[in-house]
């Protein structure tokens, strides 16, 4: 389905092997862009700067060749860059802020250091009075409440 499309849209342009004459020089065809319309050219000897034709304005061209008439430059059918009105965001609901999904960051501070500050404060207490650590930090009971 989609390569129908393609062809069909191709069978609007002229050959890939278009040539177009102009005073400032011979112009090559350098690709064709079939969503656009349009044809990019480039002067012989200066094919880094493509030209953008649309192709009502290549099938003028084309036609002013075949009478013999050489239009100045192709840079007289290159149409005109539409300005673009740039909408900005309007605020509905008050989330303009782009920064509302980024984490917040913690302080580094005693980041390494969670509850060992009070390690040996009210040890009796804090492990019911009868147990005690081992080098390794492993809890054992005390033998001594026999």
């Amino acid at each position: 389905y989609e390569y129908d499309v393609y062809v069909d849209a191709l069978k609007k342009f002229p050959s890939v092997n278009t040539t177009i004459e102009t005073n400032k020089g011979k112009a090559i065809h350098q690709k064709t862009d079939i969503f656009k319309e349009t044809m990019w050219f480039c002067y012989e000897g200066n094919y880094s700067v493509m030209i953008p034709v649309p192709l009502d304005n290549v099938k003028k061209l084309i036609a002013l060749n075949k009478k013999g008439d050489k239009p100045d430059s192709l840079e007289e059918f290159v149409k005109p860059k539409e300005v673009e009105i740039n909408e900005s965001f309007s605020n509905v609901v008050g989330q303009d802020d782009l920064k509302r999904f980024d984490k917040k960051e913690k302080s580094k501070t005693n980041k390494g250091n969670k509850g060992r500050g009070n390690r040996n404060k009210n040890k009796s207490n804090f492990n019911g009075g009868n147990r005690q650590k081992n080098r390794r930090g492993k809890t054992r009971r005390n033998n001594d409440n026999k």
